[in-house]
């Protein structure tokens, strides 16, 4: 059954990892069960917005693709896999196939027609930060080649990596429409999820992103950073 799948998209430096943790976070049936601790990066940097020591990255859980545990041949599914065999490969890194599945890959881009014909009931989701300068600088921001995880060798240096993320983001638009401003209830409406969240305890177990210097919590405060986070960037959904 593929409507228990989201396929998910983005070029390096497109923050695409914060709106997935996001939907991870809000909803009671994504199955998490991928995360580990080898499969995890931050960078601490300051925030002159906040004034404080601030977490970027935010990566959780299995990425796919070239130079990855799974997905070596992610950059050209049609002749590297079956439908068969992809799915034996993106079942690899979770310990239960339970509940909605979300399959981060970067070489998705390259690959929207190859996804459309095998899973045609399986929704797909594209996120974009500005141009391909933004993502280029962003990317370097949160670490750049010294980001630990996901992988990023495929790239090369930084002249393909500036060209691959304009490819990526040019593949984006040929098949989205990315709108700006989007809630995560207008995301989960548009990806067709049960709409039932997380209690507040469980988001805060899964991640305490959203926990205040007291460490209390708060549904209210988690919504307003799920919201924040989506808003900002350019989302699109088929």
């Amino acid at each position: 059954m593929s409507k228990d799948l989201i396929f998910a998209m983005g070029p390096p430096g497109s923050r695409w990892s914060g709106v997935l943790r996001c939907i991870q976070m809000y909803h009671k049936y994504i199955n998490t069960s991928d995360d580990s601790p080898e499969r995890t990066y931050d960078r601490v940097g300051w925030s002159k917005k906040h004034n404080k020591e601030t977490l970027f990255g935010w990566h959780r859980g299995s990425y796919f693709g070239p130079g990855h545990e799974y997905g070596q041949g992610f950059d050209d599914l049609e002749n590297n896999y079956t439908k068969e065999s992809f799915l034996e490969e993106i079942k690899k890194p979770f310990h239960n196939w339970n509940d909605i599945k979300i399959i981060k890959s970067h070489w998705f881009a390259y690959n929207i027609p190859t996804l459309k014909k095998w899973f045609p009931e399986s929704k797909m989701i594209a996120v974009k930060y500005g141009n391909a300068i933004d993502s280029f600088a962003w990317w370097h921001f949160v670490g750049g080649w010294e980001i630990t995880y996901p992988h990023y060798t495929w790239y090369k240096d930084n002249q393909r990596m500036f060209e691959q993320i304009q490819k990526e983001i040019d593949l984006i638009d040929q098949h989205f429409d990315c709108r700006l401003d989007l809630t995560m209830n207008e995301i989960s409406n548009l990806l067709e999820i049960d709409n039932k969240m997380r209690n507040v305890t469980e988001m805060a177990n899964l991640d305490d992103k959203f926990i205040g210097k007291d460490k209390s919590l708060s549904l209210e405060n988690h919504i307003i950073g799920y919201n924040r986070v989506s808003s900002r960037l350019h989302i699109g959904i088929i």
